[in-house]
């Protein structure tokens, strides 16, 4: 008994939010084309993250260097926020995207 309670309140939570995407929109903090694109792809609470993303971005993360390795870009990048060094790989010949942060893998948005 306790067990069907618990789905069933778990089902009525997830409804909840589900109609909560789909009729309402997240606040935007800005016009940023790539905020606006995010709030009609994710939902509420990863567009969040999405956002905290998009706007510590803006406030000082800076490409330390380029190199190339075996046909594959890298970018080292200083995350102006906490101070940590990332390696953004791309291969062009496969438009595979990697990051040492692994963001990507963890969550399935880029960093």
């Amino acid at each position: 008994m306790r067990f069907e309670s618990a789905i069933d309140q778990q089902r009525h939570t997830q409804k909840k939010i589900d109609n909560d995407n789909r009729h309402s929109s997240p606040k935007l903090l800005s016009q940023l084309p790539i905020e606006i694109h995010g709030a009609k792809v994710y939902t509420h609470e990863l567009f969040d993250e999405f956002q905290q993303e998009v706007f510590s971005s803006t406030s000082g993360p800076s490409a330390r260097g380029f190199s190339e390795k075996n046909e594959v870009d890298i970018t080292n990048l200083k995350d102006g926020l906490r101070g940590k060094f990332f390696d953004v790989q791309f291969n062009p010949g496969t438009y595979e995207v990697t990051c040492t942060c692994r963001k990507l893998e963890r969550c399935g948005m880029l960093c």
